[in-house]
């Protein structure tokens, strides 16, 4: 089944502003595959395509954009095949000049880890984002307390009713996990803002 007769068949039972949705991410994805792409993720086909019609990436990532998922997934697969599953030339060339098999096997497991950290990074806090560290104190030296509307607003974060409206979950270290178990939030986020709560 090629691209275009795979995106018909998904537009079925579609509600017309959904096909459109649908339209818009076959067009970004279509000339990523052509440009010869690899980056299929959901903050890179919405930033592309955030004039063209393309969802936001957190809608593209809920359970009601499962269809905007099974799309952008297909033109992955494509690039994948059309670039089966390459180290980088620069990086496969000196791998292979490791002569113990089982430390080459470890380095490039390790290398493979730090291409999915990267692309799960980027979900997360898309390239060429800005990120602000302030230290929260006044002038006198005193810790800032949070506002009651902040202190609500992180609240809910954690509130069985969002994540549930979401479709997240919490695990044991902390990390915000949506219903294909994929990491949304990483390790300690759960933690990090329990202890804003605490001591704020």
């Amino acid at each position: 089944m090629n691209a275009k007769d795979f995106l018909d068949q998904i537009k079925k039972d579609s509600s017309k502003r959904a096909q459109q949705s649908l339209d818009a991410i076959y067009q970004v994805c279509l000339t990523q595959l052509k440009k010869g792409e690899t980056d299929f993720s959901y903050s890179t086909i919405s930033r592309i395509g955030q004039d063209k019609g393309v969802p936001r990436a957190q809608s593209i990532r809920n359970k009601s954009g499962e269809k905007y998922q099974q799309l952008i997934a297909y033109f992955k697969k494509e690039a994948e095949d059309k670039n089966p599953k390459k180290l980088n030339r620069t990086d496969e060339d000196w791998v292979e000049k490791i002569t113990d098999p089982t430390t080459k096997i470890l380095v490039r497991q390790l290398i493979h880890e730090n291409k999915r950290l990267k692309s799960e990074l980027n979900e997360i806090i898309p390239p060429n984002s800005l990120i602000e560290i302030r230290d929260h104190r006044s002038d006198d030296g005193n810790v800032e307390k949070l506002e009651d509307f902040e202190r609500r607003a992180l609240e809910s974060l954690l509130s069985e009713r969002i994540l549930n409206k979401l479709s997240l979950s919490i695990d044991s270290m902390g990390e915000f996990k949506d219903i294909n178990n994929k990491i949304v939030f990483p390790i300690g986020t759960a933690t990090a803002i329990k202890k804003c709560l605490k001591n704020l």
